[in-house]
């Protein structure tokens, strides 16, 4: 299940998002938020990466947000589509996607079968290999982010919530 939330800011490691990290949180925010606009993703992807590549991509994410809007062990956090905030679960992605880059399969491994459930950790695993892979070879390499100690998320109200069924 995954919920959007009106959330107040955390606190971001002093490196600001890449172009391409936010737009993988774009596109889970947008894929959430309203599949309507989806298109807009997929021409995003194709313009920085090319259309065979893009397609790769956004199927993959399409099956990775499934994914996680399933089976996730709890509600992910994610901000408004307009914020420039990442949450923590929006991180989490993140860094799932970075480690598989760099080959940090334990990290990786560790994280997916903390976001979903054991039993749909390879689905996970595969899209988001994916998604690292063809990053790669189009030349866009992520780095795992961190946050300080005292980070926490401030959820007030209204909330919305997705379910994808």
């Amino acid at each position: 299940m995954i919920e959007m939330s009106w959330s107040m800011p955390l606190p971001e490691s002093s490196r600001q998002p890449t172009y391409v990290e936010r737009l993988l949180v774009h596109a889970l925010r947008q894929w959430v938020a309203d599949r309507s606009r989806w298109s807009g993703v997929v021409l995003e992807f194709n313009r920085i990466c090319g259309p065979h590549a893009a397609t790769q991509i956004c199927e993959a994410l399409d099956s990775a947000f499934e994914t996680l809007g399933r089976h996730a062990r709890w509600r992910v956090r994610l901000h408004r589509p307009v914020c420039c905030r990442i949450s923590h679960d929006e991180t989490c992605l993140l860094n799932l996607i970075a480690a598989r880059q760099n080959g940090a399969d334990g990290h990786a491994h560790a994280l997916m079968r903390w976001m979903v459930k054991s039993a749909f950790a390879a689905e996970l695993e595969r899209d988001l290999d994916i998604v690292a892979g063809v990053l790669l070879e189009a030349g866009y390499t992520l780095e795992v982010r961190t946050r300080t100690a005292n980070a926490e998320t401030i959820t007030m109200t209204p909330q919305l919530r997705s379910v994808r069924e």
